[in-house]
């Protein structure tokens, strides 16, 4: 059976509700965190980097980065589905434009504030370093919340781009980002939180809905 392996609350988070949206059977399998138990041997046999999500198929090929994991579950349910619209069309270009806006351009920014000796050594440089990458968090927020102002789906329908966007904002609403202003972005969180696939990914991962 197709397994996806996930840390709780990560980005592992969108491919996870990928799976649930399109009914594909799979067992949703937590990552051994660096250090525990089980870590070394998910590096060696899953995926080297320690990452997650990653893929593991009823063949045992794996896949690992959302883009590509979301691109492959796409592929399954042929022509457009609640994933990624159908191969070809305007709408599908705009899903994996946000989708990897959302991967590219908003998540590594998140990285410094989760960890921020992993790429600043001196601790006195690190309240700077967290304050500018909140301000580019919040840049790129305002622009998502502009999209959003326009259409109820970043894409214009449902697709795992609006799944990456809502995720990304779980980790600023966690962290206490002051985005009270960003109204359409926030109703967009509010309107996916009450999608089954969304409840059912949360409730094997252990999270609640912000």
């Amino acid at each position: 059976m197709t397994t996806l392996y996930f840390s709780p609350g990560s980005c592992s988070l969108v491919p996870h509700i990928a799976l649930e949206e399109l009914g594909i059977t799979f067992t949703a399998q937590r990552a051994p965190r660096p250090g525990a138990d089980g870590h070394a041997e998910y590096m060696k046999n899953i995926n080297p980097t320690g990452a997650v999500p990653a893929l593991v198929l009823d063949d045992n090929k794996i896949i690992t980065q959302n883009v590509a994991i979301v691109d492959y579950l796409s592929g399954q349910k042929p022509g457009g589905n609640s994933v990624l619209p159908v191969q070809g069309s305007y709408a599908r270009s705009q899903a994996l434009r946000w989708l990897c806006f959302a991967n590219s351009d908003i998540h590594p920014k998140f990285g410094p504030l989760f960890g921020p000796s992993r790429f600043v050594s001196d601790e006195a440089n690190h309240a700077d370093l967290k304050a500018n990458c909140s301000k580019a968090i919040m840049d790129l927020f305002a622009m998502v919340d502009e999209q959003y102002q326009q259409r109820e789906w970043i894409a214009g329908e449902f697709s795992a781009a609006d799944v990456y966007l809502y995720v990304v904002m779980r980790w600023a609403l966690m962290m206490k980002f002051p985005v009270e202003n960003l109204k359409a972005y926030r109703g967009m969180v509010d309107r996916i939180q009450t999608r089954d696939s969304v409840k059912r990914a949360m409730a094997t991962q252990g999270i609640a809905a912000v």
